[in-house]
Order: structure tokens, then C-alpha cells, then sequence
């Protein structure tokens, strides 16, 4: 496998993952919370779940597929 492949591979997993992580990591700040109560962790987790829904679009993936073969990042 070229150099090249493998940028491009890697560049697309980072493009892909990294939405994924910052949504999982403001759920996970919130859940952590002592003071939370029931109802607003099923509320948090019905949110993460709605905006991991949202990634799966394939508008969102052509963006992110773009991302990657531009090199940009997020």
C-alpha cells in the first residue's frame, strides 16, 4: 500500500471519528455529573444519540469524505 493510501486512510478515519468523540465527550462530562438526575440522562443520552444519527446522513459524509481528500481536518 502506497504512503499516499495510507494518508488518505488516515485522514478519513480522524475526519470521521473526531465529530463522533466531541459529542460522546460532552455526554460523558454530563453524565459524570453527582447532581444529575434520571430524567436528564435520558435526555442527554437521546441527544447523543439524534446527533450520532445526523453524522450517518450522506450529505454529512460527503462532507467529510471532502475533508479528507483536501487534507484539511476538521
Amino acid at each position: 500500500m502506497s504512503l499516499r493510501a495510507i494518508d488518505f486512510e488516515l485522514f478519513l478515519c480522524l475526519e470521521i471519528i473526531t465529530p463522533v468523540f466531541d459529542i460522546i465527550a460532552l455526554a460523558s462530562g454530563t453524565l459524570q455529573n453527582h447532581c444529575i438526575n434520571l430524567s436528564t440522562a435520558y435526555n442527554e443520552v437521546d441527544r447523543v444519540m439524534n446527533a450520532l444519527s445526523n453524522l450517518r446522513t450522506e450529505g454529512q459524509f460527503s462532507e467529510v469524505y471532502k475533508n479528507a481528500t483536501d487534507g484539511k481536518g476538521s
